[in-house]
């Protein structure tokens, strides 16, 4: 899908921090979220802010792909 968003990291990177690499893989953003953020960025929003506005309305998942990426690294 062109919305998509695509993680890349160095191999040798992934084969040293299995929690970064289990981290990217299984994050997946809502393309509308991430939508929103793009607009409101560019309207001058700080970046920060916005991050940490997602992540407190988000807290639960991101809570939960920490612990898998913690489990598997």
């Amino acid at each position: 899908v062109a919305a998509d968003v695509i993680a890349s990291a160095r191999h040798d990177m992934l084969a040293n921090h299995p929690a970064a690499a289990k981290l990217l893989e299984i994050v997946k953003l809502n393309v509308v979220d991430v939508s929103l953020q793009i607009v409101r960025q560019d309207a001058g929003e700080d970046v920060g802010a916005l991050v940490t506005e997602w992540i407190a309305n988000n807290q639960a998942q991101v809570d939960a792909w920490i612990a898998e990426a913690l489990a598997a690294g």
